[in-house]
């Protein structure tokens, strides 16, 4: 969020004229040594959390399919379905209570136990299908590191071309 707060800012005052063309330059090159460190962070460890390739996949979803296989596509599909119907079922659970409060007629004690035993469970279905969720991308992040690596290094030449081109220089 802070890193996104200041590109705006930088943009905003690029935009009014207060930064000159050295200021975009440096910001290319910090995006694409970024991106050079998420690709080394791939390669060598595929398990962890990579931020920018959330971001990426999170602004671009059809990026995540490029490196899963159908079955681990139909895999995420059925974890985000089940998990969006637990968390409706939590929802209508919660309603329920509320309306029960709001119309005067409250809930006994063991439908009050029995509601938030079932809200418990839902919220713990959610988890596992979160870490099901994690565990296949993981899983498929692992298996094609090296091109996705590969496709991130290529990115953060493209965008400081200055870099190629002192490379190229030398």
């Amino acid at each position: 969020s802070f890193g996104l707060a200041l590109a705006i800012v930088g943009l905003i005052r690029l935009v009014r004229g207060g930064i000159g063309w050295r200021w975009v330059r440096t910001a290319g090159t910090t995006l694409a040594l970024i991106l050079a460190i998420s690709a080394a962070w791939i390669a060598l460890f595929p398990r962890a959390d990579h931020p920018v390739l959330d971001a990426i996949e999170a602004i671009a979803p059809s990026v995540r399919l490029t490196y899963l296989s159908v079955q681990e596509r139909v895999m995420l599909s059925e974890a985000e379905q089940y998990a969006e119907r637990y968390r409706r079922q939590a929802e209508e659970l919660n309603a329920l209570e509320v309306r029960s409060r709001a119309e005067g007629a409250a809930l006994d004690d063991e439908q009050v136990v029995k509601i938030s035993g079932f809200l418990r469970g839902y919220t713990e279905m959610r988890l596992g299908e979160a870490f099901v969720h994690r565990e296949v991308r993981s899983r498929a992040r692992t298996r094609n590191r090296w091109w996705l690596a590969a496709v991130m290094l290529a990115g953060a030449l493209v965008v400081a071309p200055q870099i190629l081109s002192q490379l190229v220089r030398r």
